[in-house]
Protein backbone atom coordinates (compact mmCIF):
# COMPACT_ATOMS: atom_id res chain seq x y z
CA UNK A 1 0.00 0.00 0.00
CA UNK A 2 2.83 2.43 0.70
CA UNK A 3 4.27 1.64 -2.64
CA UNK A 4 0.97 2.28 -4.50
CA UNK A 5 0.32 5.40 -2.55
CA UNK A 6 3.89 6.89 -3.70
CA UNK A 7 3.22 5.76 -7.19
CA UNK A 8 0.54 8.25 -6.97
CA UNK A 9 1.74 11.24 -5.30
CA UNK A 10 4.64 10.97 -7.93
CA UNK A 11 2.60 10.79 -10.75
CA UNK A 12 0.29 13.47 -9.64
CA UNK A 13 3.44 15.90 -8.76
CA UNK A 14 4.59 14.83 -12.62
CA UNK A 15 1.29 16.34 -13.57
CA UNK A 16 1.44 19.41 -11.43
CA UNK A 17 4.73 20.40 -12.56
CA UNK A 18 3.97 20.00 -16.07
CA UNK A 19 1.30 21.52 -15.82
CA UNK A 20 2.17 24.89 -14.17
CA UNK A 21 5.16 25.20 -16.55
CA UNK A 22 2.66 25.93 -19.45
CA UNK A 23 4.08 22.92 -21.93
CA UNK A 24 1.92 21.73 -24.80
CA UNK A 25 -0.53 18.98 -24.06
CA UNK A 26 1.27 16.21 -25.82
CA UNK A 27 4.40 17.17 -23.91
CA UNK A 28 2.52 16.68 -20.50
CA UNK A 29 1.06 13.71 -21.54
CA UNK A 30 4.27 12.33 -22.78
CA UNK A 31 6.35 13.57 -19.30
CA UNK A 32 3.32 11.60 -17.26
CA UNK A 33 3.59 8.22 -19.47
CA UNK A 34 7.41 8.13 -18.83
CA UNK A 35 7.41 8.69 -14.97
CA UNK A 36 4.57 5.92 -15.13
CA UNK A 37 6.76 3.51 -17.39
CA UNK A 38 9.99 3.98 -14.98
CA UNK A 39 7.77 3.08 -11.79
CA UNK A 40 6.13 -0.16 -12.93
CA UNK A 41 9.41 -1.68 -13.23
CA UNK A 42 9.49 -1.50 -9.23
CA UNK A 43 6.36 -1.02 -8.06
CA UNK A 44 3.31 -3.30 -7.80
CA UNK A 45 0.48 -3.82 -9.97
CA UNK A 46 -1.88 -1.71 -7.71
CA UNK A 47 0.91 1.31 -8.30
CA UNK A 48 0.12 1.19 -12.05
CA UNK A 49 -3.86 0.93 -11.93
CA UNK A 50 -3.45 4.09 -9.78
CA UNK A 51 -0.85 5.72 -12.25
CA UNK A 52 -3.19 4.94 -14.93
CA UNK A 53 -6.68 6.50 -13.58
CA UNK A 54 -4.62 10.07 -12.89
CA UNK A 55 -2.95 9.77 -16.44
CA UNK A 56 -6.34 9.44 -17.94
CA UNK A 57 -8.10 12.09 -15.84
CA UNK A 58 -5.55 14.44 -16.66
CA UNK A 59 -5.33 13.32 -20.19
CA UNK A 60 -9.75 14.03 -20.32
CA UNK A 61 -9.00 17.33 -18.87
CA UNK A 62 -7.08 18.42 -21.58
CA UNK A 63 -8.96 16.61 -24.09
CA UNK A 64 -11.76 18.99 -23.77
CA UNK A 65 -10.01 22.47 -23.70
CA UNK A 66 -9.79 22.47 -27.09
CA UNK A 67 -13.49 21.87 -27.91
CA UNK A 68 -14.48 24.35 -24.61
CA UNK A 69 -12.08 27.20 -26.39
CA UNK A 70 -13.89 26.60 -30.07
CA UNK A 71 -17.31 26.73 -28.47
CA UNK A 72 -16.74 29.57 -26.26
CA UNK A 73 -16.80 33.51 -26.85
CA UNK A 74 -13.68 35.53 -27.43
CA UNK A 75 -12.23 36.81 -24.24
CA UNK A 76 -11.00 40.57 -24.84
CA UNK A 77 -10.22 43.44 -23.06
CA UNK A 78 -11.42 46.81 -23.59
CA UNK A 79 -10.44 50.40 -22.87
CA UNK A 80 -11.42 53.54 -23.84
CA UNK A 81 -10.47 56.85 -23.49
CA UNK A 82 -12.09 60.62 -23.57
CA UNK A 83 -11.19 64.34 -23.47
CA UNK A 84 -14.37 66.33 -23.15
CA UNK A 85 -15.23 70.41 -22.80
CA UNK A 86 -18.37 71.27 -21.44
CA UNK A 87 -20.00 74.94 -20.45
CA UNK A 88 -22.03 73.41 -17.51
CA UNK A 89 -19.43 71.60 -15.59
CA UNK A 90 -21.94 70.65 -12.17
CA UNK A 91 -23.95 69.19 -15.17
CA UNK A 92 -21.82 67.05 -17.04
CA UNK A 93 -20.60 65.64 -13.64
CA UNK A 94 -23.91 64.80 -12.34
CA UNK A 95 -24.13 63.52 -15.67
CA UNK A 96 -21.33 61.39 -15.94
CA UNK A 97 -22.42 59.74 -12.66
CA UNK A 98 -26.13 59.02 -13.91
CA UNK A 99 -25.02 57.78 -17.18
CA UNK A 100 -23.05 55.15 -15.43
CA UNK A 101 -25.24 53.86 -13.00
CA UNK A 102 -28.15 53.82 -15.34
CA UNK A 103 -25.97 51.42 -18.12
CA UNK A 104 -25.01 48.96 -14.83
CA UNK A 105 -21.57 49.94 -14.59
CA UNK A 106 -19.52 51.61 -11.36
CA UNK A 107 -17.30 54.30 -10.70
CA UNK A 108 -13.63 52.57 -9.79
CA UNK A 109 -12.18 56.63 -9.78
CA UNK A 110 -13.40 60.03 -9.46
CA UNK A 111 -11.71 63.41 -9.13
CA UNK A 112 -12.22 66.92 -9.81
CA UNK A 113 -9.76 69.79 -9.24
CA UNK A 114 -10.51 73.13 -9.15
CA UNK A 115 -12.68 76.24 -6.98
CA UNK A 116 -10.18 76.36 -4.52
CA UNK A 117 -11.10 77.29 -0.80
CA UNK A 118 -10.26 80.26 -0.75
CA UNK A 119 -13.34 80.87 -2.36
CA UNK A 120 -11.95 82.02 -5.65
CA UNK A 121 -13.14 81.29 -9.06
CA UNK A 122 -11.30 78.71 -11.21
CA UNK A 123 -11.67 76.19 -14.34
CA UNK A 124 -12.86 73.31 -13.07
CA UNK A 125 -11.71 69.76 -14.54
CA UNK A 126 -12.83 66.33 -13.61
CA UNK A 127 -11.39 62.59 -14.23
CA UNK A 128 -13.20 59.85 -14.49
CA UNK A 129 -12.41 55.66 -14.48
CA UNK A 130 -15.90 54.05 -14.81
CA UNK A 131 -16.45 50.36 -15.91
CA UNK A 132 -19.21 49.76 -17.93
CA UNK A 133 -20.70 46.19 -18.94
CA UNK A 134 -19.21 45.32 -22.05
CA UNK A 135 -22.60 44.59 -23.74
CA UNK A 136 -23.43 48.39 -22.72
CA UNK A 137 -20.60 50.20 -23.97
CA UNK A 138 -21.72 51.82 -27.62
CA UNK A 139 -24.79 52.61 -25.93
CA UNK A 140 -23.13 54.57 -23.02
CA UNK A 141 -20.78 56.21 -25.71
CA UNK A 142 -23.50 57.52 -27.08
CA UNK A 143 -24.75 58.91 -24.13
CA UNK A 144 -21.11 60.60 -23.51
CA UNK A 145 -22.80 63.56 -25.56
CA UNK A 146 -24.69 64.63 -22.94
CA UNK A 147 -21.38 65.82 -20.99
CA UNK A 148 -19.97 68.26 -23.99
CA UNK A 149 -18.34 68.82 -26.86
CA UNK A 150 -16.15 64.90 -27.36
CA UNK A 151 -12.38 66.74 -28.34
CA UNK A 152 -10.33 63.42 -28.56
CA UNK A 153 -11.28 59.77 -28.00
CA UNK A 154 -8.95 56.90 -28.56
CA UNK A 155 -9.39 53.19 -27.45
CA UNK A 156 -7.43 49.60 -26.52
CA UNK A 157 -8.09 46.05 -26.98
CA UNK A 158 -6.24 43.16 -25.76
CA UNK A 159 -7.06 39.31 -26.78
CA UNK A 160 -6.50 37.14 -23.88
CA UNK A 161 -8.78 34.17 -24.87
CA UNK A 162 -5.64 32.12 -25.09
CA UNK A 163 -4.43 33.17 -21.43
CA UNK A 164 -8.12 32.73 -19.92
CA UNK A 165 -8.22 28.91 -21.12
CA UNK A 166 -5.06 28.26 -20.54
CA UNK A 167 -6.01 28.88 -16.86
CA UNK A 168 -9.72 26.98 -16.98
CA UNK A 169 -7.53 24.35 -18.47
CA UNK A 170 -4.97 23.82 -15.80
CA UNK A 171 -7.26 24.97 -13.18
CA UNK A 172 -9.18 21.89 -14.19
CA UNK A 173 -6.48 19.27 -14.34
CA UNK A 174 -5.14 20.94 -11.13
CA UNK A 175 -9.06 19.85 -9.33
CA UNK A 176 -8.62 16.42 -10.88
CA UNK A 177 -5.17 16.01 -8.96
CA UNK A 178 -6.42 17.81 -5.86
CA UNK A 179 -9.23 15.05 -5.70
CA UNK A 180 -6.71 12.01 -6.38
CA UNK A 181 -4.75 13.01 -3.12
CA UNK A 182 -7.61 13.31 -1.22
CA UNK A 183 -8.44 10.06 -2.27
CA UNK A 184 -4.89 8.81 -1.42
CA UNK A 185 -4.73 10.95 2.02
CA UNK A 186 -7.90 8.67 2.87
CA UNK A 187 -5.67 5.47 1.97
CA UNK A 188 -2.59 6.52 4.05
CA UNK A 189 -1.71 4.40 6.76
CA UNK A 190 1.67 5.77 8.36
CA UNK A 191 2.42 9.31 9.57
CA UNK A 192 5.09 9.72 6.90
CA UNK A 193 2.66 8.72 3.92
CA UNK A 194 0.11 11.50 5.61
CA UNK A 195 2.59 13.98 6.02
CA UNK A 196 3.63 13.79 1.83
CA UNK A 197 0.30 13.37 0.79
CA UNK A 198 -0.71 16.76 2.78
CA UNK A 199 2.63 18.47 1.05
CA UNK A 200 1.53 17.46 -2.13
CA UNK A 201 -2.29 18.70 -1.43
CA UNK A 202 -1.18 21.96 -0.22
CA UNK A 203 1.33 22.71 -3.01
CA UNK A 204 -2.17 22.19 -5.38
CA UNK A 205 -4.20 23.94 -3.21
CA UNK A 206 -1.99 27.22 -3.45
CA UNK A 207 -1.88 26.96 -7.62
CA UNK A 208 -5.43 26.21 -7.33
CA UNK A 209 -5.86 29.79 -5.55
CA UNK A 210 -3.51 31.33 -7.30
CA UNK A 211 -5.09 29.90 -10.89
CA UNK A 212 -8.48 30.98 -9.11
CA UNK A 213 -7.45 34.74 -8.59
CA UNK A 214 -5.88 35.18 -12.16
CA UNK A 215 -9.20 34.07 -13.68
CA UNK A 216 -11.45 36.20 -11.58
CA UNK A 217 -9.19 39.01 -12.42
CA UNK A 218 -9.87 38.43 -16.24
CA UNK A 219 -13.55 37.85 -15.87
CA UNK A 220 -13.78 41.10 -14.29
CA UNK A 221 -11.51 42.96 -17.55
CA UNK A 222 -13.69 41.31 -20.07
CA UNK A 223 -17.09 41.90 -18.58
CA UNK A 224 -16.47 45.07 -18.11
CA UNK A 225 -15.01 47.90 -20.05
CA UNK A 226 -12.64 50.56 -18.52
CA UNK A 227 -13.94 54.11 -20.02
CA UNK A 228 -11.67 56.94 -18.85
CA UNK A 229 -12.98 60.47 -19.29
CA UNK A 230 -11.02 63.85 -18.98
CA UNK A 231 -13.84 66.52 -18.58
CA UNK A 232 -13.55 70.71 -18.60
CA UNK A 233 -14.91 73.63 -17.91
CA UNK A 234 -14.70 76.31 -21.11
CA UNK A 235 -15.90 79.22 -20.77
CA UNK A 236 -16.41 79.13 -24.41
CA UNK A 237 -16.62 75.97 -27.32
CA UNK A 238 -12.98 75.57 -28.62
CA UNK A 239 -13.17 76.38 -32.55
CA UNK A 240 -13.19 73.68 -35.10
CA UNK A 241 -9.70 74.46 -36.50
CA UNK A 242 -9.38 73.44 -40.08
CA UNK A 243 -5.47 72.46 -41.33
CA UNK A 244 -4.42 75.01 -43.96
CA UNK A 245 -3.72 74.29 -47.58
CA UNK A 246 -3.49 77.04 -49.75
CA UNK A 247 -0.99 79.99 -49.23
CA UNK A 248 -3.92 82.45 -48.36
CA UNK A 249 -5.08 79.98 -45.71
CA UNK A 250 -1.74 79.74 -44.27
CA UNK A 251 -1.66 83.58 -44.08
CA UNK A 252 -4.99 83.80 -42.87
CA UNK A 253 -4.63 81.46 -39.96
CA UNK A 254 -1.44 83.13 -38.72
CA UNK A 255 -3.22 86.52 -39.11
CA UNK A 256 -5.52 85.33 -36.69
CA UNK A 257 -3.14 83.22 -34.56
CA UNK A 258 -1.58 86.76 -33.96
CA UNK A 259 -4.51 88.48 -33.15
CA UNK A 260 -5.47 85.95 -30.91
CA UNK A 261 -2.16 86.11 -28.96
CA UNK A 262 -2.14 90.06 -28.68
CA UNK A 263 -5.96 89.81 -27.62
CA UNK A 264 -4.56 87.34 -24.90
CA UNK A 265 -1.58 89.50 -23.73
CA UNK A 266 -3.92 92.64 -23.79
CA UNK A 267 -6.54 91.22 -21.78
CA UNK A 268 -3.39 90.00 -19.26
CA UNK A 269 -1.79 93.09 -19.13
CA UNK A 270 -5.59 95.13 -18.39
CA UNK A 271 -6.53 92.17 -16.02
CA UNK A 272 -3.40 93.32 -14.32
CA UNK A 273 -3.13 96.69 -14.15
CA UNK A 274 -6.87 96.80 -12.62
CA UNK A 275 -6.59 94.00 -10.67
CA UNK A 276 -3.57 95.57 -9.06
CA UNK A 277 -5.09 98.82 -8.56
CA UNK A 278 -5.06 98.74 -4.83
CA UNK A 279 -1.34 97.37 -4.80
CA UNK A 280 -0.48 100.46 -6.78
CA UNK A 281 -2.29 102.90 -4.93
CA UNK A 282 -0.80 101.80 -1.25
CA UNK A 283 2.53 101.82 -3.00
CA UNK A 284 1.99 105.31 -4.35
CA UNK A 285 0.87 107.11 -1.50
CA UNK A 286 4.33 105.27 -0.29
CA UNK A 287 6.41 106.72 -2.59
CA UNK A 288 4.67 110.41 -2.16
CA UNK A 289 4.84 110.31 1.55
CA UNK A 290 8.71 109.26 1.72
CA UNK A 291 8.86 112.36 -0.92
CA UNK A 292 7.38 114.65 1.32
CA UNK A 293 9.57 113.53 4.12
CA UNK A 294 12.95 113.91 2.05
CA UNK A 295 11.84 117.25 0.72
CA UNK A 296 10.62 118.27 3.98
CA UNK A 297 14.62 116.77 5.47
CA UNK A 298 15.83 118.59 2.61
CA UNK A 299 14.79 122.46 3.64
CA UNK A 300 15.87 121.81 6.78
CA UNK A 301 19.13 121.33 6.25
CA UNK A 302 19.19 124.08 3.54
CA UNK A 303 17.54 126.41 6.33
CA UNK A 304 20.82 125.05 9.18
CA UNK A 305 23.34 125.41 5.98
CA UNK A 306 22.10 129.13 5.34
CA UNK A 307 21.78 130.19 9.02
CA UNK A 308 25.28 128.86 9.11
CA UNK A 309 26.08 130.58 6.59
CA UNK A 310 24.64 134.15 7.65
CA UNK A 311 26.40 133.72 11.43
CA UNK A 312 29.94 133.37 9.34
CA UNK A 313 28.93 136.48 7.56
CA UNK A 314 28.21 138.54 10.62
CA UNK A 315 31.16 137.10 12.37
CA UNK A 316 33.44 138.47 9.69
CA UNK A 317 31.91 141.74 9.65
CA UNK A 318 33.56 143.61 13.01
CA UNK A 319 37.06 141.92 12.29
CA UNK A 320 36.82 144.38 9.16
Amino acid sequence: MKQAILAGICVISMILATGCSASSNMAAQGAVGASSENYTSTSSSVAVSEAGVAEDAAAEVDAGVGEIAAASEEKIIRDYFYEIETLDFSASVSAADRICSEMGGYMQESSVEGDSLSGRKTLRSAHFVLRIPAEKTGTFQQGLEELGTIRNQSSTSQRVTEEYFDIESRLKSLRAQEERLLELLEQSGTMEEIITVEQALADVTYQIEKLTGELKRYDSLTQYSTVTIDLYEVLEPSPDETIPVTLGEKIGAQFQSTLRGMAAVGESLLIIVIGGLPIFATIAVIVVVICLIVRRHNKKLEKKRQEALNALEEKKKPEE
